[in-house]
């Protein structure tokens, strides 16, 4: 009978040591795990923070550019108003020259109808002399006018620039000028950076193209734009099939779009209720862009406006919850087939986390 509580409490104690081994195993897995999330909370705390800066930083610049936008405007008016008052000395020129030459006739008038000549000889020296005085004054008020005209050209030059450079950036154009390339891609977020900003003519709000082998294979709208660089979204479904954008692709403005003419007596088509544009245009919210978890977009989905407004969640803020997107070129939205990347292609820096 004592052998048999002794089996049995042997029995007992291995499968105590049994499952308290199991449970060690499982508790140092539950331990990993949670130090694991830990890192990747912390992670995404410190990404956050910079994009707050970002944000702060490209609102800080926006103020630099409206303010550098008030200045020309300001040059603008005192080129107009400079313009106004050479055309009106301009004017007075012409006024005195035509006076001059009335009394050059006025003169050679008076000599004609004199008689005696020698009487009058007095008369004619002194005659003679203020016709040559008045035609050296219209050789000197022909030269300030030929200046004043060309003055007067140059300023009008001046404001044409100005109006044109107003214009482009009214209508959210680029430079015709620019030529950039991509400086690095973030397809999970739908949008990529450039090596260049508005110190080369990049305008937020303007359309732009990636160019490869002389071939346009996606098209970009510009998001936020600073000194040096920009961002900019990839319109949806204009990345050409099997293409991967690669870090180097040159980019070019995207060429102006003429209005379509209105067929005679067609009705205007109304915008679908909740804001769709017609034809198939982005909403006013911005381009919708897939969250990195892979579920719908969000509301207004777009990434930051330039305003540096708060970015809603999934517009290129992934939630605490989402993982860390793997840095480099080429990545495709969740659950969409991703192309395979070109021979020698190197993934591009992610310049939210430089250590990466």
């Amino acid at each position: 009978m004592a052998n048999v509580f002794a089996i049995l409490t042997a029995i007992v104690l291995a499968v105590s040591a049994f499952l308290s081994y199991k449970n060690w195993e499982a508790y140092k897995v539950q331990i990993a795990e949670r130090q694991k999330e830990e890192a990747t909370l912390s992670r995404n705390r410190e990404k956050l923070a910079r994009t707050i800066k970002l944000r702060d930083d490209t609102k800080a610049e926006r103020e630099a550019t409206e303010h550098e936008a008030a200045m020309r405007g300001q040059e603008l008016a005192a080129a107009e108003q400079k313009n106004r008052e050479i055309a009106a000395q301009i004017q007075t020129n012409q006024a005195k020259i035509a006076e001059n030459k009335k009394q050059i006739d006025d003169i050679e008038t008076r000599l004609k109808e004199a008689g005696d000549i020698e009487t009058l000889v007095g008369e004619v020296k002194t005659l003679s002399r203020q016709i040559e005085q008045l035609k050296l004054d219209i050789q000197a008020a022909e030269s300030e006018l030929a200046n004043l005209t060309a003055e007067k050209a140059r300023t009008e030059h001046v404001i044409a620039d100005y109006q044109a450079e107003q214009k482009r950036i009214a209508n959210k154009q680029s430079s015709p000028k620019l030529k950039t390339s991509i400086r690095s891609v973030f397809g999970t977020w739908g949008f990529v950076t450039l090596s260049s900003g508005n110190t080369a003519g990049v305008v937020p709000g303007s359309s732009l193209e990636v160019v490869r082998d002389g071939e346009t294979i996606c098209k970009l709208l510009v998001n936020t734009v600073e000194a040096s660089s920009a961002a900019a979204d990839i319109v949806p479904g204009s990345l050409k099939a099997d293409t991967v954008l690669m870090v180097g692709d040159s980019v070019i403005p995207a060429k102006p779009v003429e209005p379509a003419a209105a067929k005679p007596g067609g009705p205007a088509k109304k915008p679908a209720p909740g804001g769709a544009a017609p034809g198939g245009a982005a909403p006013a919210g911005g381009l919708v862009v897939p969250p990195p978890s892979g579920g719908a977009p969000a509301p207004g989905g777009g990434v930051p406006p330039p305003s540096g407004g708060t970015p809603a969640p999934g517009a290129g803020v992934p939630a605490p919850s989402g993982g860390t997107p793997a840095p480099g070129a080429g990545e495709a939205a969740p659950g969409a087939a991703t192309p395979p990347a070109a021979d020698g292609a190197k993934p591009a820096a992610d310049p939210f986390n430089p250590g990466q």
